[in-house]
């Protein structure tokens, strides 16, 4: 399975592409500012995955923290 980029990841390499490629941009995202916006990206897409259970048929176990982290690393090779 190809190992897919969310979309913060995305932007921050949009970003820097622009920069390589001299658009006169000038402009980084600093460091602490991307890690922050990964954080909640993650913790969105866990507060999706969550969710989604409620709207099961209640014929699964419901889901942990470790499941979640399966998934997230299995989809994005975090």
């Amino acid at each position: 399975m190809e190992k897919k980029q969310t979309a913060v990841e995305w932007l921050l390499g949009e970003v820097s592409r622009l920069n390589d490629e001299n658009y006169d941009l000038d402009f980084g995202i600093p460091e602490d500012i991307a890690i922050k916006a990964k954080e909640i990206e993650k913790k969105q897409m866990k507060d999706f995955f969550y969710r989604g259970d409620d709207y099961s048929c209640g014929c699964y176990d419901s889901p942990t923290d470790n499941d979640f982290e399966e998934d997230y690393n299995k989809i994005y090779g975090k």
